[in-house]
Protein backbone atom coordinates (compact mmCIF):
# COMPACT_ATOMS: atom_id res chain seq x y z
CA UNK A 1 0.00 0.00 0.00
CA UNK A 2 1.24 3.45 -0.82
CA UNK A 3 1.59 5.65 2.21
CA UNK A 4 0.19 9.18 2.16
CA UNK A 5 3.65 10.57 1.44
CA UNK A 6 4.16 8.16 -1.47
CA UNK A 7 0.81 9.12 -2.98
CA UNK A 8 1.70 12.81 -2.71
CA UNK A 9 5.05 12.13 -4.42
CA UNK A 10 3.30 10.33 -7.26
CA UNK A 11 0.97 13.26 -7.76
CA UNK A 12 3.85 15.73 -7.55
CA UNK A 13 5.75 13.79 -10.21
CA UNK A 14 2.74 13.98 -12.51
CA UNK A 15 2.47 17.72 -11.94
CA UNK A 16 6.10 18.16 -12.85
CA UNK A 17 5.38 16.76 -16.32
CA UNK A 18 3.00 19.63 -17.07
CA UNK A 19 -0.31 17.88 -16.27
CA UNK A 20 -2.62 18.59 -13.36
CA UNK A 21 -4.41 15.37 -12.48
CA UNK A 22 -5.87 16.81 -9.25
CA UNK A 23 -7.47 19.85 -10.93
CA UNK A 24 -10.38 19.56 -13.36
CA UNK A 25 -11.64 22.22 -15.71
CA UNK A 26 -14.32 24.20 -13.88
CA UNK A 27 -13.11 22.95 -10.47
CA UNK A 28 -10.81 25.32 -8.61
CA UNK A 29 -10.21 23.15 -5.53
CA UNK A 30 -7.83 20.23 -5.19
CA UNK A 31 -9.35 16.77 -4.93
CA UNK A 32 -7.65 16.38 -1.54
CA UNK A 33 -10.21 18.89 -0.18
CA UNK A 34 -13.23 17.06 -1.63
CA UNK A 35 -15.96 15.79 0.64
CA UNK A 36 -18.00 12.70 -0.25
CA UNK A 37 -20.72 14.92 -1.66
CA UNK A 38 -18.21 16.81 -3.81
CA UNK A 39 -17.14 13.56 -5.46
CA UNK A 40 -20.75 12.68 -6.20
CA UNK A 41 -21.57 16.15 -7.51
CA UNK A 42 -18.66 16.16 -9.98
CA UNK A 43 -19.26 12.63 -11.29
CA UNK A 44 -20.45 12.38 -14.91
CA UNK A 45 -23.82 10.84 -15.71
CA UNK A 46 -23.56 7.13 -16.43
CA UNK A 47 -20.21 6.83 -14.68
CA UNK A 48 -18.86 3.43 -13.72
CA UNK A 49 -18.14 4.79 -10.25
CA UNK A 50 -20.36 4.50 -7.19
CA UNK A 51 -22.34 1.56 -8.59
CA UNK A 52 -24.58 -0.30 -6.16
CA UNK A 53 -23.21 -3.63 -4.88
CA UNK A 54 -19.69 -2.48 -5.80
CA UNK A 55 -17.64 0.41 -4.40
CA UNK A 56 -20.68 2.59 -3.87
CA UNK A 57 -19.25 5.57 -2.01
CA UNK A 58 -16.05 7.65 -1.73
CA UNK A 59 -15.82 6.67 1.95
CA UNK A 60 -15.74 2.98 1.07
CA UNK A 61 -13.15 3.62 -1.64
CA UNK A 62 -10.89 5.41 0.83
CA UNK A 63 -11.29 2.54 3.29
CA UNK A 64 -10.17 -0.04 0.72
CA UNK A 65 -7.18 2.04 -0.41
CA UNK A 66 -6.00 2.34 3.19
CA UNK A 67 -5.84 -1.40 3.91
CA UNK A 68 -2.44 -2.25 5.36
CA UNK A 69 -1.81 -5.64 3.75
CA UNK A 70 -2.95 -7.52 0.61
CA UNK A 71 -4.64 -10.16 2.76
CA UNK A 72 -6.64 -7.50 4.59
CA UNK A 73 -7.61 -5.94 1.26
CA UNK A 74 -8.68 -9.34 -0.14
CA UNK A 75 -10.84 -9.93 2.94
CA UNK A 76 -12.55 -6.57 2.46
CA UNK A 77 -13.15 -7.27 -1.24
CA UNK A 78 -14.67 -10.68 -0.45
CA UNK A 79 -16.91 -9.07 2.16
CA UNK A 80 -17.99 -6.41 -0.34
CA UNK A 81 -18.93 -9.01 -2.98
CA UNK A 82 -20.32 -11.46 -0.38
CA UNK A 83 -17.90 -14.21 -1.41
CA UNK A 84 -17.48 -15.87 1.96
CA UNK A 85 -16.03 -19.04 0.39
CA UNK A 86 -13.16 -17.32 -1.38
CA UNK A 87 -10.60 -19.29 0.63
CA UNK A 88 -11.96 -22.67 -0.48
CA UNK A 89 -13.70 -22.00 -3.81
CA UNK A 90 -11.46 -21.66 -6.89
CA UNK A 91 -13.73 -19.31 -8.84
CA UNK A 92 -14.45 -17.03 -5.87
CA UNK A 93 -10.75 -16.95 -5.05
CA UNK A 94 -9.86 -15.96 -8.64
CA UNK A 95 -12.39 -13.12 -8.63
CA UNK A 96 -11.18 -11.78 -5.29
CA UNK A 97 -7.52 -12.03 -6.36
CA UNK A 98 -8.17 -10.24 -9.65
CA UNK A 99 -10.01 -7.36 -7.98
CA UNK A 100 -7.45 -7.15 -5.17
CA UNK A 101 -4.66 -6.79 -7.73
CA UNK A 102 -6.67 -4.09 -9.50
CA UNK A 103 -7.01 -2.10 -6.28
CA UNK A 104 -3.30 -2.62 -5.67
CA UNK A 105 -2.63 -1.05 -9.07
CA UNK A 106 -4.87 1.88 -8.12
CA UNK A 107 -2.85 2.35 -4.94
CA UNK A 108 0.49 2.23 -6.75
CA UNK A 109 -0.55 4.68 -9.46
CA UNK A 110 -2.35 7.00 -7.02
CA UNK A 111 -5.72 6.88 -8.75
CA UNK A 112 -8.27 9.26 -7.27
CA UNK A 113 -11.35 7.89 -5.53
CA UNK A 114 -13.61 8.28 -8.57
CA UNK A 115 -11.20 6.48 -10.92
CA UNK A 116 -10.60 3.70 -8.35
CA UNK A 117 -14.31 2.99 -8.03
CA UNK A 118 -14.81 3.03 -11.82
CA UNK A 119 -11.73 0.80 -12.34
CA UNK A 120 -13.10 -1.73 -9.86
CA UNK A 121 -16.44 -1.84 -11.69
CA UNK A 122 -14.71 -2.21 -15.07
CA UNK A 123 -12.62 -5.19 -13.95
CA UNK A 124 -15.62 -6.90 -12.34
CA UNK A 125 -17.77 -6.42 -15.44
CA UNK A 126 -15.04 -7.89 -17.63
CA UNK A 127 -14.88 -10.92 -15.33
CA UNK A 128 -18.67 -11.30 -15.60
CA UNK A 129 -18.39 -11.10 -19.39
CA UNK A 130 -16.28 -14.25 -19.28
CA UNK A 131 -18.07 -16.12 -16.50
CA UNK A 132 -21.73 -15.28 -17.11
CA UNK A 133 -22.00 -13.99 -20.69
CA UNK A 134 -19.50 -16.29 -22.38
CA UNK A 135 -17.73 -13.49 -24.29
CA UNK A 136 -15.04 -14.46 -26.74
CA UNK A 137 -11.71 -12.65 -26.67
CA UNK A 138 -12.78 -10.41 -29.57
CA UNK A 139 -16.08 -9.56 -27.87
CA UNK A 140 -14.20 -8.73 -24.68
CA UNK A 141 -11.84 -6.46 -26.62
CA UNK A 142 -14.77 -4.69 -28.29
CA UNK A 143 -16.47 -4.18 -24.92
CA UNK A 144 -13.29 -2.76 -23.38
CA UNK A 145 -12.66 -0.41 -26.32
CA UNK A 146 -16.21 0.94 -26.25
CA UNK A 147 -16.21 1.37 -22.48
CA UNK A 148 -12.90 3.22 -22.40
CA UNK A 149 -13.98 5.47 -25.25
CA UNK A 150 -17.22 6.31 -23.45
CA UNK A 151 -15.73 6.98 -20.04
CA UNK A 152 -12.50 8.74 -21.00
CA UNK A 153 -13.86 11.56 -23.21
CA UNK A 154 -16.34 14.37 -22.60
CA UNK A 155 -19.30 14.89 -24.84
CA UNK A 156 -19.91 18.43 -26.19
CA UNK A 157 -23.02 18.89 -24.09
CA UNK A 158 -21.37 18.00 -20.82
CA UNK A 159 -20.66 20.99 -18.60
CA UNK A 160 -17.38 22.05 -17.05
CA UNK A 161 -16.63 20.60 -13.64
CA UNK A 162 -17.53 17.03 -14.63
CA UNK A 163 -14.85 14.46 -13.82
CA UNK A 164 -14.18 11.56 -16.18
CA UNK A 165 -13.73 8.01 -14.97
CA UNK A 166 -10.45 7.66 -16.87
CA UNK A 167 -8.59 10.67 -18.21
CA UNK A 168 -5.18 11.28 -19.79
CA UNK A 169 -2.35 9.19 -18.31
CA UNK A 170 -4.78 7.22 -16.16
CA UNK A 171 -6.69 5.99 -19.22
CA UNK A 172 -3.44 4.80 -20.81
CA UNK A 173 -2.40 3.02 -17.61
CA UNK A 174 -5.78 1.27 -17.31
CA UNK A 175 -5.54 0.17 -20.96
CA UNK A 176 -2.05 -1.23 -20.41
CA UNK A 177 -3.08 -3.05 -17.23
CA UNK A 178 -6.17 -4.68 -18.76
CA UNK A 179 -4.24 -5.62 -21.89
CA UNK A 180 -1.60 -7.42 -19.84
CA UNK A 181 -4.10 -9.21 -17.57
CA UNK A 182 -7.69 -9.99 -18.55
CA UNK A 183 -7.37 -9.47 -22.29
CA UNK A 184 -4.08 -11.36 -22.66
CA UNK A 185 -5.18 -14.26 -20.43
CA UNK A 186 -8.80 -14.37 -21.61
CA UNK A 187 -8.70 -18.07 -22.54
CA UNK A 188 -7.19 -18.98 -19.17
CA UNK A 189 -10.02 -17.28 -17.31
CA UNK A 190 -12.61 -18.80 -19.67
CA UNK A 191 -11.26 -22.30 -19.04
CA UNK A 192 -11.23 -21.79 -15.29
CA UNK A 193 -14.81 -20.48 -15.18
CA UNK A 194 -15.96 -23.40 -17.35
CA UNK A 195 -14.61 -25.98 -14.90
CA UNK A 196 -16.83 -27.37 -12.17
CA UNK A 197 -14.60 -28.32 -9.27
CA UNK A 198 -15.50 -31.65 -7.71
CA UNK A 199 -15.75 -31.94 -3.97
CA UNK A 200 -13.78 -34.92 -2.69
CA UNK A 201 -14.66 -36.29 0.72
CA UNK A 202 -11.69 -37.97 2.37
CA UNK A 203 -12.69 -40.31 5.25
CA UNK A 204 -10.64 -40.02 8.39
CA UNK A 205 -8.80 -43.20 9.48
CA UNK A 206 -9.74 -42.71 13.12
CA UNK A 207 -12.77 -41.90 15.22
CA UNK A 208 -13.05 -39.29 17.89
CA UNK A 209 -14.70 -40.39 21.13
CA UNK A 210 -16.06 -37.71 23.37
CA UNK A 211 -14.77 -37.93 26.96
CA UNK A 212 -17.34 -38.68 29.69
CA UNK A 213 -19.00 -35.68 31.19
CA UNK A 214 -17.55 -34.71 34.60
CA UNK A 215 -19.71 -34.82 37.68
CA UNK A 216 -21.54 -31.61 38.55
CA UNK A 217 -19.50 -29.34 40.77
CA UNK A 218 -22.25 -29.12 43.38
CA UNK A 219 -21.81 -32.85 44.24
CA UNK A 220 -18.21 -32.46 45.40
CA UNK A 221 -17.06 -31.58 48.94
CA UNK A 222 -16.85 -27.82 49.49
CA UNK A 223 -13.28 -26.60 49.79
CA UNK A 224 -13.91 -24.95 53.16
CA UNK A 225 -15.18 -28.21 54.68
CA UNK A 226 -12.17 -30.11 53.32
CA UNK A 227 -9.73 -27.61 54.81
CA UNK A 228 -11.45 -27.77 58.20
CA UNK A 229 -11.27 -31.58 58.22
CA UNK A 230 -7.55 -31.51 57.39
CA UNK A 231 -6.87 -28.98 60.15
CA UNK A 232 -8.80 -31.07 62.72
CA UNK A 233 -6.87 -34.21 61.77
CA UNK A 234 -3.56 -32.38 62.15
CA UNK A 235 -4.58 -31.14 65.60
CA UNK A 236 -5.49 -34.67 66.74
CA UNK A 237 -2.16 -36.05 65.49
CA UNK A 238 -0.20 -33.43 67.44
CA UNK A 239 -2.38 -33.50 70.60
CA UNK A 240 -0.09 -35.91 72.49
CA UNK A 241 2.99 -33.80 71.79
CA UNK A 242 1.51 -30.48 72.87
CA UNK A 243 2.21 -29.26 76.41
CA UNK A 244 -0.81 -27.45 77.83
CA UNK A 245 -0.24 -23.78 78.20
CA UNK A 246 0.06 -22.22 81.67
CA UNK A 247 2.04 -25.05 83.41
CA UNK A 248 4.94 -24.24 85.71
CA UNK A 249 8.26 -26.06 85.29
CA UNK A 250 7.57 -28.11 88.46
CA UNK A 251 4.19 -29.26 87.15
CA UNK A 252 5.72 -30.11 83.78
CA UNK A 253 8.41 -32.23 85.53
CA UNK A 254 5.76 -34.11 87.55
CA UNK A 255 3.81 -34.91 84.40
CA UNK A 256 7.00 -35.97 82.60
CA UNK A 257 8.07 -38.21 85.52
CA UNK A 258 4.63 -39.80 85.69
CA UNK A 259 4.76 -40.53 81.97
CA UNK A 260 8.24 -42.06 82.27
CA UNK A 261 7.19 -44.20 85.24
CA UNK A 262 4.20 -45.53 83.34
CA UNK A 263 6.32 -46.49 80.32
CA UNK A 264 9.17 -47.93 82.46
CA UNK A 265 6.80 -49.81 84.80
CA UNK A 266 5.12 -51.48 81.89
CA UNK A 267 8.47 -52.42 80.39
CA UNK A 268 9.75 -53.80 83.74
CA UNK A 269 6.62 -55.90 84.23
CA UNK A 270 6.99 -57.40 80.75
CA UNK A 271 10.66 -58.22 81.48
CA UNK A 272 9.81 -59.92 84.79
CA UNK A 273 7.13 -62.04 83.13
CA UNK A 274 9.61 -63.10 80.45
CA UNK A 275 12.20 -64.09 83.12
CA UNK A 276 9.61 -66.09 85.10
CA UNK A 277 8.63 -68.00 81.97
CA UNK A 278 12.25 -68.88 81.24
CA UNK A 279 12.80 -70.08 84.87
CA UNK A 280 9.75 -72.29 84.68
CA UNK A 281 11.03 -73.85 81.48
CA UNK A 282 14.44 -74.61 83.06
CA UNK A 283 12.85 -76.14 86.20
CA UNK A 284 10.62 -78.37 84.03
CA UNK A 285 13.65 -79.63 82.12
CA UNK A 286 15.41 -80.47 85.39
CA UNK A 287 12.45 -82.50 86.68
CA UNK A 288 12.38 -84.46 83.44
CA UNK A 289 15.94 -85.65 83.88
CA UNK A 290 16.07 -89.30 85.24
CA UNK A 291 18.92 -90.15 87.58
CA UNK A 292 20.18 -93.70 87.00
CA UNK A 293 22.29 -95.38 89.71
CA UNK A 294 25.12 -97.62 88.51
CA UNK A 295 24.83 -101.39 89.21
CA UNK A 296 26.82 -102.82 92.23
Amino acid sequence: RLSTMSRKKALSASKGKGSKPDLIKGIERSQDDFSDQDWLDHTADGSLAWREHFISSPKLTSHLLNCDTPSALATEVAKLLKLSDFKTNLISSAIVDCLTLALGRAQEQAYNLLTTSAFFTLIYEMLCNIRDRGFSQQQQLDYFTTTMSTHSTLEPWQQDGVMLDFQGPVARDVTRYCGESLLMHHNLYATMFALTPEVEIVPLPFTITAPPAPSPLQTSTPLETLLQARALKAEEANADNVVPAGLTPEQANVILQHTIDNYLGQAQLEMEQEVDQQLDQVAQRIRDVKVQTPPP
